[in-house]
């Protein structure tokens, strides 16, 4: 299920990876999500309630990804189109 509020933002977490639980999980999981049709990139971060969680950047609301993997709730993040370059 989609996430419908707001997303914390923290500027100090860009470029640092995941590390403990999440990042063991996101480190696991990773390959297989961004196989995903509709999924354009991945990450890991806090969710709302606060605890640990694995976001899903996606073309589109409806992307077939669990709603929890080994434990961490999965949130979905329409992002449309990502260009890197």
């Amino acid at each position: 299920m989609p996430h419908d509020g707001p997303i914390p933002y923290d500027p100090t977490q860009d470029d640092v990876p995941p590390s403990g639980r999440v990042g063991k999980v996101l480190a696991t999981h990773q390959q297989r999500l961004m196989q995903v049709d509709g999924v354009t990139g991945v990450g890991a971060g806090t969710g709302p309630a606060g605890s640990e969680a694995i976001f899903v950047y996606a073309l589109r609301a409806n992307v077939q990804v669990p709603r929890r993997i080994d434990g961490l709730e999965v949130f979905v993040v329409v992002t449309g189109p990502i260009d890197a370059s």
